[in-house]
């Protein structure tokens, strides 16, 4: 992979000099990993989306799961009803998020489980309708800072049916505010994704 990407000559280059510890070797070694996705239903539909090291699949799978279990359509938009739900159940997967999830190849994550109809009920069954839970009850790591929203995606389809689907992340603002010499490219800071907090999966 590494001779046909000009760019990691470059960014390795510039790790070395300033200390980083990625080396034109680790480049050069890499391969993609193909792992199977996240698969669930709701309402029907097939969802399929990333597995780990990426937390989003089970994620939104623990989120449907349980949104489905309510008449949503019963609910006006955007009345304080179903953003108090919304909100409680984002909750509850954030932290088994914080709490389970890492790379697979260090960590056993307990994907069978989070993505499970009958975990989502259980979260159902724990949901306050009156007041807003307490963060702190379901064992969420105290991290300070924020989530910022510097992640693009594209989708590109032709007539005869190709595609190709993109995500590219720098994270925070400019991510490391660093471009690989010679082509354009700002190098990410996506290494703040791992919790600062020790004895957690994803811990750094």
């Amino acid at each position: 992979m590494y001779s046909w990407l000009p760019g990691c000559r470059s960014s390795g280059n510039r790790w070395r000099r300033n200390g980083g510890l990625i080396t034109k070797d680790d480049l050069q070694r890499y391969k993609p990993v193909w792992r199977q996705p996240v698969n669930g239903t709701y309402r029907g539909y097939q969802i399929y989306s990333m597995p780990p090291p990426s937390s989003g699949g089970i994620v939104l799978s623990e989120i449907l799961n349980t949104l489905e279990l309510f008449d949503l359509s019963k609910m006006e938009l955007n009345s304080s009803t179903l953003i108090h739900l919304w909100v409680e159940i984002e909750r509850q997967a954030y932290a088994d998020r914080a709490q389970w999830l890492g790379d697979p190849d260090f960590v056993q994550n307990p994907l069978v489980r989070l993505t499970s109809k009958e975990y989502a009920g259980s979260i159902k069954q724990n949901l306050s309708y009156l007041k807003a839970g307490c963060s702190d009850s379901i064992k969420i790591p105290q991290i300070n800072g924020h989530e910022s929203d510097q992640t693009t995606h594209f989708s590109i389809a032709d007539r005869w049916g190709n595609a190709v689907s993109n995500t590219f992340t720098l994270n925070g603002n400019y991510g490391s505010r660093a471009v690989a010499e010679g082509t354009g490219v700002l190098l990410n800071n996506e290494m703040d994704d791992f919790s600062i907090k020790p004895g957690f999966p994803n811990s750094s």
